[in-house]
């Protein structure tokens, strides 16, 4: 009391404390404590709860207070807490009263005219208050509370201040009137069930019908604004669950990803996708019955659609290929986007046709046949010939595509550091990522002069290694820029080597321009070379090859090694002629070009002191002196075959050799002193009049 003297605290004479009407301090001290903890543990309506929870902190503050103290700390806590006691209590007794009004309405069936909305859901409640205290102006939350709630006196005698800053009466509003339309909808089942335990004696006054009237409308309103904010976030989910969205996520991400051409294939697989599905579609539903309406469409796509035709369906693998896209989709889905969906494209594909033609090889004699090729007539190829003579041999030595060769610029073939000289695919318009690759020049490519070709195409300022299929061509063709290419080929030459191709399809056989392709890598694999470098040459894929895939650099074999692969495997181009046959036709040749001997034995690689004519009858016995010798004279009959190709003059093919020359690689001397320089001065003379004989061809 000590305490309570120095504070000049007022008592009346009958009360300690007036509001708890004793005079007792312990039992005043006692009675705040206990309806402190009961308004702290009363949750009903969320509203009590809301007005204690920051009073961790004065609990603490009270156990360190002595008892003098205590009461002064309990007195002020008292006073702030008193605005948020006043309205609870406020807000308990106008729900008590808007309940007996509105269950007297539905008694006295004065509710037709209320159409009570239904209640929040428990597990809606929270996202509800938080979407009304976001979107209710502060002007509404105010007037709200009035509407609501009484004035209340303090102890002043002047109108209670409530704190309506922080949300929290606001908060203890909306639980109200969600709690009476609770009661009510659930009074009203009663009713219409006969089940009412409890009896309405006195009809509602006029106010109170308005006010209940008013309530209502109140909780439909904001419950309507709640239920259109709930449809847009489903519209934005049911957005993000679309196969539009998602799809253009997909798309954005591999741009950048896969090669261009790929791209495109990405971008038409999704194209025939919305044509399927005009009205959009939700990833979330989409099962195995929208799997087998997608093998539907594909399985009646028409091939030719896309350049006017009509006719023939997609074949198995490209109907796959589609699938395969799809089924990447999926797979990015199942990693990137928030759907729970098994991939609806797993082990879905269309079944291989049986006794489907098979694209073949061609045999050694048959690319002989194309190696050698003369065009029939004049006309034949007359507007691409040059190019035509270079297609099938560099297609054949490479295995590169038609549109690989046809759209390779000049700039993209290069020499490294080693001397190796390779066409660079890298950065072009390929089929797929793995076709960007490096491949080596084989050596028969350089034999037979195609970078003395690739000069005079830079002397003209031409742009591509094949220029000839573009003049005068404003498009490429269904084939691309090498549709030309592809139907001289697939429909003259083949026919002009002896090759059927209808007689070939009834046996159920393919073969095309695309066959030299298939003939390298079958070359190679039939002469056990190591598929890994077989593949890095001609840019398939090694997705299918783990250890390949994750583990080896494939684009770090050196290119000297690839070139070794084709200098080794493809020998088409040697003739297989016998020792002794060589050198006796080797021998016929050095009668016309009239040449000393000292030249014929540079020539054969053998030492002059050896007679030349034990050379000529017994020339398996000198091939230790010149173990090259059978090249040695194939080269020398190809170089005489090259100028008859070019010289209808029989006294300019044999004088040719002896003739001064100012063209590279001669600079002023006769070719027959760089041929008989060495086997490289012999190479090179070789290269440089078979790329005379193709120029001027």
């Amino acid at each position: 009391m000590g305490v309570i003297k120095q504070i000049d605290y007022v008592t009346s004479a009958s009360h300690f404390v007036a509001s708890l009407q004793t005079a007792d301090y312990e039992e005043a001290r006692w009675l705040a404590l206990f309806i402190k903890s009961k308004l702290m543990e009363s949750n009903e309506m969320d509203i009590s709860r809301n007005a204690f929870q920051n009073d961790k902190e004065s609990l603490v503050r009270l156990n360190m207070c002595g008892k003098d103290e205590e009461h002064m700390f309990l007195n002020h806590e008292r006073k702030r807490l008193r605005p948020n006691v006043m309205f609870t209590k406020a807000l308990k007794e106008r729900f008590n009263e808007l309940l007996r009004a509105g269950k007297a309405m539905i008694e006295f069936e004065l509710d037709s005219g209320v159409v009570i909305p239904k209640p929040i859901l428990k597990e809606d409640r929270n996202d509800f208050k938080l979407h009304c205290e976001e979107s209710t102006p502060r002007a509404f939350k105010v007037a709200l509370l009035e509407g609501l709630v009484p004035s209340i006196q303090n102890d002043n005698g002047g109108d209670a201040l409530f704190q309506n800053d922080n949300g929290k009466q606001f908060a203890a509003c909306l639980s109200m009137l969600n709690t009476l339309i609770c009661k009510l909808t659930e009074y009203r089942e009663e009713r219409d069930d006969f089940a009412l335990h409890e009896e309405v004696e006195q009809e509602p006054s006029l106010e109170s019908q308005r006010d209940v009237n008013n309530a209502v409308k109140l909780f439909d309103s904001m419950r309507n604004g709640f239920d259109e904010h709930q449809r847009a976030e489903r519209l934005k989910q049911d957005a993000y669950f679309s196969l539009e969205y998602q799809a253009a996520a997909f798309l954005n991400e591999k741009k950048g990803d896969v090669a261009a051409k790929t791209f495109k294939k990405y971008e038409r697989s999704f194209s025939l996708l919305r044509e399927l599905f005009p009205d959009g579609m939700d990833l979330r539903e989409f099962n195995k019955a929208q799997t087998q309406l997608v093998k539907d469409m594909l399985s009646n796509l028409d091939k030719h659609q896309n350049v006017g035709k009509k006719g023939g369906s997609l074949s198995p693998k490209t109907k796959n290929s589609m699938l395969s896209n799809y089924h990447s989709f999926f797979a990015w889905l199942e990693d990137n986007a928030s759907i729970d969906i098994r991939n609806p494209f797993s082990r879905v594909s269309f079944s291989k046709q049986k006794n489907a033609p098979k694209r073949r090889s061609f045999t050694s004699f048959e690319v002989k046949k194309i190696l050698l090729y003369g065009f029939d007539h004049g006309s034949e190829a007359r507007e691409f010939r040059i190019d035509a003579f270079w297609y099938p041999k560099v297609a054949l030595y490479t295995g590169m595509r038609l549109n690989e060769l046809s759209a390779l610029p000049i700039s993209h073939i290069k020499q490294n550091d080693d001397g190796i000289w390779y066409f660079d695919l890298v950065g072009l318009d390929v089929k797929n990522e793995a076709s960007e690759r490096t491949v080596p020049i084989a050596q028969h490519l350089l034999d037979l002069g195609i970078l003395q070709y690739i000069e005079g195409l830079k002397a003209k300022g031409e742009i591509y290694l094949f220029p000839q299929i573009r003049k005068g061509v404003s498009m490429p063709g269904s084939a691309g820029w090498g549709d030309p290419i592809s139907r001289w080929f697939n429909r003259t030459v083949l026919k002009n080597i002896g090759i059927d191709t209808d007689a070939e399809f009834t046996k159920r056989a393919l073969i095309s321009f695309h066959s030299m392709r298939r003939t390298l890598i079958s070359t190679c694999v039939t002469n056990g070379e190591e598929h890994y470098l077989i593949k890095r040459i001609v840019g398939h894929s090694v997705e299918d090859d783990i250890t390949l895939s994750v583990y080896a650099d494939m684009d770090q074999i050196p290119l000297a090694r690839l070139k070794e692969v084709l200098d080794k495997n493809l020998t088409w181009h040697k003739r297989e002629v016998n020792m002794n046959q060589a050198v006796t036709s080797t021998f016929r040749l050095f009668e016309k070009w009239d040449i000393s001997d000292e030249q014929k034995s540079a020539l054969l690689g053998v030492p002059c002191s050896i007679p030349l004519s034990r050379v000529r009858t017994e020339p398996e016995s000198f091939s230790a002196f010149s173990p090259d010798l059978k090249d040695r004279c194939i080269l020398l009959l190809d170089i005489n075959a090259k100028l008859e190709e070019v010289f209808s003059n029989p006294q300019n093919v044999a004088g040719y050799m002896m003739m001064f020359n100012h063209n590279t690689p001669f600079m002023g001397s006769m070719p027959i002193e760089l041929a008989c320089s060495s086997l490289k001065g012999l190479k090179m003379t070789h290269q440089a009049i078979a790329s005379f004989a193709n120029s001027i061809g």
